[in-house]
């Protein structure tokens, strides 16, 4: 079995995106890329916080 490696680093991060924090449960991160492009990063959802919602 082969197993391949993925570079996520076409993928940044960003920063906390709190601007929007209130439309999502979590956090998340925007990052802007070229040609007006945004990546928009989740964290996953804790027991926590998918109990609370």
């Amino acid at each position: 079995m082969t197993v391949k490696t993925v570079d996520f680093s076409v993928w940044p991060k960003g920063d906390p995106n709190t601007a929007y924090a209130q439309y999502f449960s979590g956090n998340s991160y925007l990052a802007p890329m070229e040609g007006g492009i945004n990546n928009v990063t989740f964290e996953p959802v804790t027991d926590q916080i998918y109990n609370s919602l």
